[in-house]
């Protein structure tokens, strides 16, 4: 689906842009965006009541 709303620029075939897709997700890269999400939310949860 995302594949067919390439650029028309775009040289790379539609294959080629679905492979692209799929991700080298190893556990420790995933567990530490998971962390650095959660910090994120936590402070912005602070700028919240700051902000009040």
């Amino acid at each position: 689906m995302l594949a067919t709303m390439i650029d028309t620029r775009c040289r790379a075939g539609i294959d080629v842009i679905q492979a692209s897709r799929v991700g080298n997700y190893q556990p420790e890269h995933v567990f530490a965006l998971s962390q650095a999400l959660s910090m994120y939310d936590a402070y912005q949860a602070q700028l919240v009541v700051y902000d009040q």
